[in-house]
This record gives C-alpha cells, sequence and structure tokens, in this order.
C-alpha cells in the first residue's frame, strides 16, 4: 500500500491526459544564477525498466519519463543559452543532440522514449553507456549536469561506478545525479554508489520528487540554480 501511494495520483492523472506536463506558473524561487552551462538527461531503457516497479505497479520507464516531463517544467527559462541533451542506454541511442534547451522541443523528445520494449534479452550494460556518453560530456562547454534515470540493474559488462567516474574525470567538473527507480537491493546498491561519486551533487528517488511540486522544484533548484549572494549591508 505504501508504494503505491507515491505515484497513484499523479499517475491517474497524468496517464489519462496522455501524461500531458502541468504548466510551469513562474519562475523557480531562489534561482538566481546558473550553476550550470548544460545538462544531459541519461535515461536507461533496459529490459528491467519495461517491468513494473514493485512498489508502485507501474512500468518503470513510464514513471521516468513523467518524472522528466515534471523536471522539464522547472528548467529556468531566463537563463541565456542553457544547452539540454537526451541519451538512452541499453542500448545507447541519442534522442536530443546537446543544443539550446527548449521546454516545449525537450518534452516532444521525452514523450518519444517508448513506453513498452521487451524485457527478455534486453540486459543493461550501464558501464558501456557511461562510456560511450562520455565523448558527448567531455565535448560540452562549461558546467555540465548529467541526470541518470535508471533502476541500477546493471547485470553484464564492465564495472559501471568506475565507468561513471572516469566520465566525470573525463570533464572536471561535471555533477552526476541520479534519479533512482531502484526496487531491489542490487539496483539500490549500484544507485547508491552513482551517487557517491559526485557527493556534493544532488540524488534522489523518482518517489521523492514524482507528483510533489515543492520538492521537484528543490530538485531543479539543486541541479540548475545558484542564489546570488546577499549584498553587505553598508555601515551607518
Amino acid at each position: 500500500m505504501k508504494g503505491m501511494v507515491w505515484c497513484a495520483g499523479i499517475l491517474a492523472v497524468a496517464l489519462a491526459t496522455g501524461a500531458t506536463p502541468r504548466v510551469a506558473e513562474a519562475e523557480l524561487a531562489g534561482c538566481d544564477l546558473p550553476k550550470v552551462d548544460n545538462f544531459v538527461l541519461f535515461v536507461d531503457q533496459s529490459g528491467s525498466m519495461y517491468k513494473s516497479h514493485a512498489e508502485a505497479g507501474e512500468v518503470k520507464e513510464v514513471l521516468a519519463k513523467q518524472t522528466l516531463l515534471e523536471l522539464n517544467q522547472e528548467v529556468p527559462s531566463k537563463f541565456c543559452c542553457l544547452d539540454s541533451a537526451l541519451y538512452l542506454f541499453a542500448p545507447f541511442a541519442e534522442v536530443k543532440a546537446p543544443y539550446v534547451h527548449d521546454q516545449n522541443s525537450l518534452a516532444t523528445r521525452i514523450g518519444w522514449i517508448p513506453d513498452r520494449q521487451p524485457v527478455s534479452l534486453r540486459l543493461t550494460p550501464m558501464a558501456k553507456g557511461f562510456e560511450e556518453l562520455t565523448p558527448v560530456v567531455s565535448g560540452a562547454k562549461g558546467r555540465t549536469a548529467v541526470i541518470v534515470v535508471t533502476d541500477g540493474g546493471s547485470n553484464t559488462g564492465g564495472d559501471p561506478i568506475a565507468a561513471a567516474r572516469a566520465l566525470v574525470a573525463a570533464k572536471p567538473g561535471t555533477c552526476l545525479h541520479v534519479v533512482s527507480l531502484a526496487d531491489c537491493d542490487h539496483g539500490r546498491e549500484i544507485n547508491a554508489e552513482l551517487a557517491k561519486i559526485t557527493p556534493e551533487c544532488r540524488s534522489v528517488e523518482a518517489r521523492e520528487i514524482l507528483g510533489n511540486t515543492p520538492k521537484m522544484q528543490q530538485f531543479a533548484r539543486d541541479v540548475f540554480c545558484k542564489s546570488r549572494p546577499p549584498t553587505p549591508r553598508r555601515g551607518g
């Protein structure tokens, strides 16, 4: 019952309306300066992501898409020239190459991620995914946030933690954020280790932010924003 509660409300509305994201009413409060120059959504599309979440009872990829649609609504629009990109892994695929962020364009491309794919014979070579993303991140200008959305089900290939560390090392200053859809101990362990690579960068459980506007906005602030330092008062 507890697992059903965290997404039942949002899915009842979102799925009934074709997963149409809500309209953002205003820019994020406390978002004065950009923390990053570009961001990459890196989404697991392995077979395990097309299984129902053990607690939520909905396909994990559907939950991932709705979470990203909500996050996209909170990306600050006032910062000039913020680039966005969307890549999938297991297998690796480019959905949106790095380019100036446009909310509607990214929402469309998030919608292109299939809601249903075969589960069997679709393993999760997560390490290979990080290796294939590394040239994309290395070629980006300025500060980069990589938002990894996964159930942590790496089950073939090399060490995903070592591959993720190598990606961050290839582009110093890269922030690795994990949005976890793990529903087993193995997945939780992998995602926890990924989050430790850049511990100063925020990682969350999807259930913390999906359908919860204040928490989604805080996650967006943590990824994209800095507050302007207070102006020192002059002595009288």
